[in-house]
């Protein structure tokens, strides 16, 4: 995943941003043009890794790191989610991403023609940064100390004390 970050030359931790807020914005000429210089970045990176390895699909692994930042909580209530919650998402996460969800019915007109298998295959991290071995495979948890946050504050105060290195993991929270 490195080489293949440093080479499309994505987001770096300064200008990063979470894709959430370009995904509710779709039909935003700028948001369409940027996904599509993106989607270019992409295909010609997976174009490029096809022949190296001589191969029609290759698939990638990209390791993921869920913060699960909760308010104090014991594990497995509230906001301090079980690790079978957090486990039961990336089977989800792995099923959409390679076309295999069943409410694709669901999915909005104009996604639509976006359906498919994208090669990706999600894995809970076994190790941290410096590697060391998670107690809780591809899970942290953080004492936030709020039982709500605004997404400012929340970008502000939590993901700099939390995110992994962009380029090996993933982050959810």
């Amino acid at each position: 995943i490195t080489a293949y970050a440093q080479e499309a030359k994505v987001s770096t931790e300064q200008n990063r941003v979470c894709g959430f807020y370009d995904a509710n914005k779709w039909d935003d000429p700028a948001v369409q043009a940027r996904l599509a210089q993106f989607e270019q970045l992409v295909q010609a990176g997976m174009k490029k890794r096809r022949e190296a390895n001589g191969k029609t699909t290759v698939f990638y692994q990209i390791p993921i790191i869920m913060h699960i930042v909760h308010n104090g909580e014991p594990v497995g209530t509230g906001a301090n989610i079980s690790a079978e919650q957090a486990y039961s998402q990336v089977i989800e996460l792995n099923d959409a991403f390679r076309g295999r969800n069943s409410d694709t019915s669901e999915v909005r007109d104009i996604f639509k023609p976006l359906i498919g298998d994208a090669e990706l295959e999600f894995l809970v991290a076994t190790h941290d940064p410096n590697g060391n071995e998670l107690a809780e495979p591809g899970i942290t948890r953080f004492n936030g100390g709020s039982a709500s946050w605004t997404s400012g504050a929340f970008d502000a105060n939590v993901k700099p004390v939390t995110s992994w290195d962009p380029n090996q993991y993933a982050n959810f929270w």
